[in-house]
């Protein structure tokens, strides 16, 4: 196992000038060590002199080799001559490793999308029979408070398997005008009550900073994922949880699309007085499957969903870190101009969502057939409740101006969602429909806009969200 002939690459590698190899053992000049390396292939191929190949990591390098062994001369067993290869397939293998990620994220979205649909309907039962309890409770009593932990509770699910959605698949986000201080309010009095008391919060967040352009969904993942992730980085559940909420200016250059000139932007601040991170560990922090906790505890997709809505809100994250001291997350979103218009437009609508139309719900569900009835029959709705969608179809064709609208589910059997509002559409032409679906790989948001549907509502949908949208399709007839 001593060199006897090295070539170019081998010097320039292990920066040696030409010639300095020769006479010395290779596992000496590879690993700095007396003894040969553990796995080498040349050991076997001296037990039974044919090749031999095997993939070695080089630890102090960080570097990953495929080594091949093979006898090039043997006059006689006391006089062997071989040849050792040693290929650099550091950058090969982590290709390997993306493509078994990204094959990973595709199963994960194939099982999200198989799941997607009776999961939320699941949930769209729990969230709406909890919500209808909760009215005829006494507000601030302690039934009252359980229900809303349950409420709570159900949205965190739904937001789940929305996270892997987003994460597996390239989704669009439903932007509107949003006032985010809402959104961290609600996240933060969430965690009040499931924090530790040992965590201290401490927060401070400005109710005028203005509005963005977001989903109001996905801002909530956004807070929450990082507040969580603070939370975690303390040691022993003691710490500071900080988390501010303002408005600043900043130059073009650090994410607008416009000149030089300062622009508004609202900044979610999230920092805690945890073990902090190192330069290295920061680089990779929004790295899918990247995490710091030990196996089983974290997914390592949080930050990377984080990083993905931002992204799309035309926002950037700016990072602050040092081991033993925190971390600080700033969060920087495009500030929209004109801010509270057409929020102040849509508060005042609020009050005005109940009517007496005649409205048809279809879904294969049977209880979502029945809690969608109670909350708009609650409103003053006539409400025909159907889980057939071909039934549905024959009610419409028998008497076409029967209905004032149809909400309808996506994945039924018979007709799907988009197959009932296709065949109404050719009876009644100016029928609204509002299609509401848990997961749909057949039809989007756009699909469904060029059918002529009015709205698509994700599931679960909250009663109240449900009522907004058939007021607001109502009275755009």
């Amino acid at each position: 196992m001593r060199i006897v002939r090295a070539n170019k690459a081998a010097h320039q590698f292990l920066q040696v000038k030409f010639g300095e190899l020769n006479g010395r053992h290779c596992y000496e000049v590879f690993i700095g060590s007396s003894s040969p390396c553990p796995g080498c292939p040349l050991l076997e191929t001296l037990q039974d002199m044919n090749p031999h190949s095997t993939i070695i990591t080089h630890e102090k390098l960080g570097r990953i080799f495929q080594v091949s062994s093979a006898i090039i001369s043997a006059e006689n067993k006391d006089d062997l001559h071989l040849v050792h290869i040693a290929r650099d397939i550091t950058d090969q293998k982590k290709l390997e490793e993306d493509l078994r990620q990204s094959q990973k994220m595709e199963a994960v979205g194939i099982l999200a999308g198989g799941i997607a649909h009776d999961f939320n309907n699941i949930l769209s039962a729990i969230l709406g029979f909890s919500s209808l309890a909760k009215r005829n409770l006494p507000p601030g009593s302690t039934a009252s408070d359980d229900i809303e932990q349950i409420i709570t509770s159900g949205k965190r699910a739904a937001a789940l398997v929305q996270q892997i959605l987003d994460l597996s698949r390239k989704t669009k986000q439903t932007l509107q005008a949003v006032e985010p201080h809402l959104i961290v309010q609600e996240v933060m009095q969430m965690l009040r009550s499931t924090l530790p008391s040992s965590i201290e919060m401490e927060i401070d967040i400005d109710p005028d900073c203005g509005t963005i352009m977001a989903d109001s969904t996905r801002m909530h993942q956004v807070v929450l994922n990082l507040c969580t992730n603070a939370f975690h980085a303390m040691q022993n559940e003691k710490g500071t949880l900080r988390v501010t909420l303002s408005r600043e200016q900043r130059r073009a250059k650090d994410g607008a699309e416009n000149s030089g000139a300062p622009v508004p932007f609202i900044v979610l601040s999230v920092s805690d007085t945890g073990y902090g991170m190192s330069p290295e560990t920061a680089a990779h922090i929004f790295d899918p499957y990247f995490t710091t906790k030990i196996r089983g505890d974290g997914t390592g997709l949080g930050l990377a969903l984080v990083h993905g809505i931002v992204d799309q809100c035309r926002g950037f994250i700016e990072v602050e870190s040092e081991p033993g001291k925190g971390s600080t997350f700033r969060v920087f979103i495009p500030s929209l101009q004109k801010d509270s218009v057409s929020l102040k437009k849509q508060k005042t609508q609020d009050f005005m969502l109940s009517g007496t139309e005649r409205i048809l719900v279809v879904d294969d569900e049977p209880l979502l057939v029945r809690i969608n009835t109670r909350y708009l029959e609650g409103y003053g709705y006539d409400v025909t409740g159907v889980t057939d969608s071909r039934e549905a179809l024959e009610k419409v064709r028998a008497e076409p101006k029967r209905f004032d609208l149809i909400v309808t589910d996506q994945t039924m059997p018979g007709l799907t969602g988009s197959e009932l509002a296709k065949a109404v559409l050719e009876v009644a032409p100016d029928m609204p429909i509002i299609l509401c679906t848990g997961h749909s790989s057949v039809t989007s948001a756009e699909d469904a806009s060029g059918m002529g549907i009015k709205r698509y509502v994700y599931k679960p949908v909250e009663g109240d969200a449900l009522i907004r949208a058939v007021r607001t399709v109502l009275d755009e007839r």
